[in-house]
């Protein structure tokens, strides 16, 4: 049918001629367009350690000097990136200790526990008032006919493994300081100081 038409026959043949060059130019825009994206935004200036400027050749570990971390934070020497740690992921990172993150951390007298509310290890409380623990260790003094003076800090405390109070007491005509245990059950203990 389209024999019959010379004309029509002769503007088909020139159309894909001329839609093939808009293409071309079309691409060649693309390109050029990607090149220059490219060479603005993601080629490497040169960057120098100690100008201030963590470059993106720089990391906090080869030049810390320009790649700061943020406070809290710390360079990890292997992945030389800045991390900040993660309490509570069973790896002990740096800025985490037995005081802020025993979850990680574990603690260090077999008698402490962690409490996973605060991450902090604590001894555990013995069930003993601070007042009786006072009388008891005032007891163990005067049946040695001495009189106590002053009393110091009550801490919680094992001995023996069993909780326990440490008092600190100041005897009248002493020098220093002594400690008496005092453990739940009530049994005083003095504990030798040097």
């Amino acid at each position: 049918m389209i024999s019959q038409y010379p004309q029509y026959q002769r503007q088909y043949a020139e159309q894909p001629k001329k839609n093939y060059k808009l293409y071309i130019l079309i691409t060649v825009l693309i390109i050029s367009t990607a090149v220059s994206i490219y060479l603005i935004f993601f080629t490497e200036k040169t960057a120098i350690c100690g100008d201030e400027i963590c470059g993106r050749s720089e990391n906090c570990f080869d030049c810390p000097k320009d790649c700061k971390c943020k406070l809290g934070s710390y360079c990890d020497s292997t992945r030389k990136d800045c991390n900040a740690p993660k309490c509570g992921n069973k790896v002990c990172e740096p800025f985490e200790s037995m005081e802020n993150c025993c979850d990680d951390c574990s603690c260090t007298s077999k008698y402490e526990t962690c409490n996973k509310t605060t991450h902090i290890c604590e001894m555990p409380v013995a069930q003993i008032s601070d007042e009786r623990a006072k009388e008891l260790a005032t007891q163990y003094f005067l049946n040695q006919n001495k009189t106590v003076e002053e009393f110091g800090i009550i801490t919680s405390t094992v001995y023996n493994d069993k909780p326990a109070k440490s008092v600190g007491i100041r005897l009248k005509d002493e020098i220093g300081v002594r400690i008496i245990i005092v453990t739940e059950d009530g049994q005083v203990f003095e504990r030798i100081v040097y």
